[in-house]
């Protein structure tokens, strides 16, 4: 991982080059000034110390049918089948029919759904930027800003502090274990942590001694057009993040100031889109509310009409009425769920655990990752 020194000075430097040569960036400049500037540089480097560590816990979800480990999917449909036909068994009204259940059930193996044990375990930095937390971050980061400019005592702290981490995983994303050799007939990849603090000691030396000599500005340039190129609120692409031109030092540290940029860019623009649309996201909240209500109402008129008239189309029109207006709110808040959380505290605890909770399929097994983050 790279040295305090590396990520402190391309922080700084990152910085620097935004308030100094970009025109848009005032309120950022100005927003990360005196005790918030010091509080950033100093708290950019704390996933790295072990106190301070982020941590995930791991378990794995798999299925075990007859003794055979199975596919989830799999595993899900013959559970399926054997409910289905343990359902009909107790509805059988005849001999003959239970006979003919029992043997079709004979032939659906017993599966049940297993966990391995919790495994908890330092967080990943470093091979492609961990983009659920650097996302946790500048969100989180992005909210105790706002909470602060309503004059919240400690929100700026916790603000740069969250900043600060979202920059951390940011840069050392770029910074890989592992060198890729392409041969005469395949492509192999070979882990070497030694090669790891090859790259750590030449960008520690080249941010020392030579970093007047590099093109600093175009990879900032870079990362600023990737984020205003998507929208607030866009999950980022790993790939675009984690990629470099080929595994050299040079590019690896280009690529760390790319990131640190994109980093400081999107933050902002969260910011100003709350700041900006703040009556539209009122409006939008006010719409998921009426169609959700509505769509209620519609469900709860139909419960009502089942007691005084018999089957109509009306049923049936209500029935499409109310499901439709219950997906599409649905549907709505998904969309507007982060905006509400920075801007109305709405439903903010389950958004970040919904951030903070991968589902991933590995093999026949699907991963759960849930994050504990300070």
């Amino acid at each position: 991982m790279p040295g305090c020194e590396v990520h402190q000075k391309i922080t700084e430097e990152t910085l620097e080059v935004l308030c100094n040569e970009f025109e848009d960036f005032i309120d950022l400049c100005r927003l990360i000034d005196g005790d918030n500037r010091d509080v950033l540089i100093n708290s950019v480097c704390d996933p790295d110390i072990r106190n301070l560590a982020d941590y995930v816990t791991e378990i794995a979800e798999y299925c075990v049918c007859d003794g055979e480990e199975v596919d989830i999917d799999k595993c899900n449909e013959l559970m399926s089948r054997r409910r289905e036909r343990e359902q009909r068994l107790s509805y059988a009204s005849s001999p003959d029919e239970r006979r003919s259940i029992e043997e079709e059930l004979r032939k659906i193996p017993r599966c049940k759904l297993q966990k391995t044990e919790p495994r908890q375990k330092p967080v990943k930095h470093h091979g492609g930027v961990n983009t659920t937390l650097w996302r946790y971050y500048v969100y989180t980061a992005a909210k105790n800003c706002l909470e602060a400019d309503k004059g919240i005592s400690g929100k700026a702290r916790e603000c740069m502090k969250r900043l600060a981490r979202a920059l951390h995983y940011a840069q050392d994303g770029p910074i890989t274990r592992s060198i890729r050799i392409e041969g005469a007939y395949d492509v192999h990849t070979i882990k070497v942590d030694e090669f790891h603090d090859i790259f750590e000691k030449g960008i520690t030396e080249i941010i020392r001694h030579e970093i007047n000599n590099f093109d600093i500005f175009t990879p900032i340039r870079e990362g600023v057009n990737m984020a205003l190129n998507e929208k607030a609120f866009t999950v980022p692409d790993k790939k675009k993040l984690s990629s470099t031109e080929e595994t050299s030092i040079v590019n690896a540290m280009k690529a760390m100031f790319r990131n640190a940029a994109y980093t400081f860019t999107k933050f902002i623009q969260i910011i100003r889109f709350v700041k900006r649309e703040s009556k539209k996201i009122q409006r939008l909240y006010m719409l998921y509310r009426a169609l959700q209500m509505t769509g209620y109402a519609a469900i709860a008129s139909l419960i009502l009409l089942v007691f005084v008239l018999p089957h109509t189309l009306v049923h049936v029109l209500l029935t499409v009425i109310g499901a439709s207006l219950i997906a599409s709110s649905n549907l709505l808040y998904i969309k507007i769920r982060p905006m509400l959380c920075l801007y109305m505290n709405i439903d903010c605890e389950g958004y970040k655990k919904s951030i903070l909770t991968e589902r991933t399929e590995g093999g026949k097994r699907i991963i759960v990752r849930k994050y504990q983050v300070l």
